[in-house]
């Protein structure tokens, strides 16, 4: 297992530390009357308006005190409109292959779950085939074990398709959900290990077309990390799944881009397009029903030195990760929204091996903080539930601004007017000066990737020094015909890079960056500070070729200037 693996691993060692305590004080409610696999029932079906998502917060502890489980039932049921089980934590592998008696240690949580699901709720169901990796199969759930013919299986062989549709199928009679999660982040293996993509493909659709003709209005899916699907080659491989799932569920904690970089995807731009751009990508993708399965933001900042992550948080972006959230989730009318930790996951993390060091990327993504004191995102969070943040307040559509872009005045226009604004480019790019819908004139930046390569493309242009020595920020407008982020990258004179990625639409929008939220490039470093007196060149960088994308792309930019 890589560092990268085992600091994603560490996310799940909560729930299986959890999952792993017999003890009655770690269960919610009575034992059940049986431990055998449920008898088929029906599953509950949801009575749903366009634009009328379901916002809960999960069933995920803070602490291991019955104080804190209670309060965490409280918060997944009295502030929530869907309830979340989500059982990670294995499979019972030899029961399920033949159809026998469950562990009573399943049965048992299974139970503590279904007596605390208020009647009348939808019930969101999410378990997972996979090990927390989500590169090989799940181990076997406590009290069970792994038989011969499922250990080092394909992911479609008979042994594996036959006790996990066994699983699935039970899992469903036992709780009637009205969606299930069929993958808690499965998608992940398209992204980690695509070798395997297509017998995993291959699972998913046999359990999918079984538990679909016992149960046809059961919504069935499985779920990705959304900065991994933005990856053109996930994009790609992933859609022909994608089309025969009910829905498509997203994890996104947009915050832990310099996470996900570690894997190989491409950086996300600083807020608020670090969640808006991956988001308005995602309906443009798929007209599929959306859930988002997970989700947070951390209200301070982490870092693990040890492994070079850094990610910022603040209370205020909590604040307007969730407003936006809303907002898009009643305009792309998604199905649901789960805001994963209601409360800081300082003490729990406290009683895992080593601290939780790692886990404590997500240590301050609460609501209330650890103490029980209310987050300014807890009122924003009451406010979505009683209908506020609606899809008729969504950002600003492309071409238009607001009232505070409007008041930015431009310190130095880069272009494009004529062919000497141009950006510069070798051989096997072309740019050239086109006209836009708005009756300006745009840079057309075209360009064909070669498969499988590192080949990087780019494009860039020299501005004068000191021209832009005012400015606070760089704006412009952009549009391209395909997934994929770009790098933006502006040096000073003395060879310093700083950078932001972007993720273009196929649809024209205005972007804003903070000349003081761009990432300084530590290969050039010499002091770590921007400063926009001393920028003497624009670049633009594309590495869709060595994430896997193939063909053409054009990307159109507009009204390109430092402003402050």
């Amino acid at each position: 297992m890589t560092s990268w693996t085992r600091a994603w691993a560490l996310r799940g060692t909560a729930l299986l530390f959890l999952a792993g305590c017999g003890s009655n004080t770690f269960v919610w409610a009575n034992e059940p009357d049986s431990d055998r696999f449920p008898v088929q029932g029906p599953s509950t079906t949801v009575e749903r308006h366009p634009g009328d998502p379901l916002f809960g917060i999960s069933t995920f502890p803070y602490d291991f005190t019955q104080a804190a489980l209670d309060k965490t039932m409280e918060l997944a049921t009295d502030k929530s409109q869907v309830f979340t089980v989500q059982r990670d934590d294995g499979i019972p592998w030899r029961e399920a292959l033949a159809n026998s008696p469950m562990p009573a240690s399943v049965m048992q949580k299974w139970a503590s779950f279904k007596n605390e699901h208020p009647d009348g709720m939808p019930l969101y169901l999410a378990i997972a085939p996979l090990d927390f990796d989500r590169k090989n199969l799940a181990g076997a759930v406590e009290g069970s074990s792994v038989p011969s013919s499922i250990q080092g299986a394909a992911f479609d062989s008979n042994a594996v398709k036959t006790a996990y549709l066994n699983y699935v199928r039970a899992a469903v009679d036992y709780f009637h959900p009205a969606y299930i999660n069929i993958g808690v982040e499965a998608g992940e293996l398209a992204h980690r290990n695509p070798s395997k993509w297509p017998a995993f493909e291959r699972l998913i659709v046999h359990v999918t077309e079984n538990i679909k003709q016992e149960q046809p209005d059961l919504m069935v899916g499985i779920s990705w990390g959304l900065q991994s699907l933005t990856e053109p080659d996930v994009a790609e491989r992933s859609r022909s799944l994608i089309d025969r799932l009910d829905f498509v569920g997203i994890s996104f904690y947009p915050y832990m881009s310099n996470f996900h970089e570690k894997f190989g995807c491409t950086p996300l731009p600083a807020p608020p397009q670090e969640w808006r751009g991956p988001l308005n990508w995602l309906r443009e993708y798929t007209n599929k029903p959306i859930a988002i399965c997970e989700t947070g933001y951390n209200s301070k900042d982490e870092s693990l030195p040890a492994y070079s992550i850094s990610l910022k948080g603040s209370e205020q972006n909590q604040v307007e990760f969730i407003k936006d959230l809303a907002r898009i989730a009643r305009r792309d009318d998604y199905l649901f929204v789960v805001w994963y930790f209601g409360v800081d996951i300082t003490r729990l993390l406290a009683q895992l091996p080593d601290g939780g060091s790692q886990a404590k990327l997500w240590r301050e993504n609460g609501l209330f903080d650890k103490d029980l004191n209310p987050k300014p995102a807890w009122n924003t969070w009451n406010e979505v539930l009683a209908g506020q943040y609606t899809a008729d307040e969504i950002l600003q559509p492309a071409g238009s601004e607001s009232s505070a872009e409007a008041a930015l005045t431009t310190v130095t226009r880069v272009g494009f007017s004529a062919n000497s604004d141009l950006f510069q480019t070798d051989t096997n790019n072309t740019v050239r000066l086109v006209d836009d819908p708005s009756g300006s004139q745009a840079m057309r930046w075209e360009f064909r990737y070669r498969y499988g390569s590192n080949d990087w493309k780019w494009a860039s242009r020299r501005i004068d020094r000191g021209s832009a020595a005012q400015a606070t920020k760089m704006r412009f407008r952009v549009k391209a015909t395909s997934g994929g982020g770009i790098v933006v990258q502006l040096k000073e004179g003395n060879g310093e890079s700083f950078f932001q990625a972007i993720q273009p639409t196929d649809n024209w929008q205005t972007v804003t960056i903070d000349l003081d939220s761009m990432s300084v490039d530590q290969s050039t470093r010499k002091d770590g500070e921007l400063q926009a007196g001393k920028i003497v060149e624009i670049v633009l960088a594309d590495g869709g070729a060595a994430q896997g994308a193939s063909g053409e792309r054009t990307i159109w930019f507009a009204d390109w200037e430092f402003v402050k």
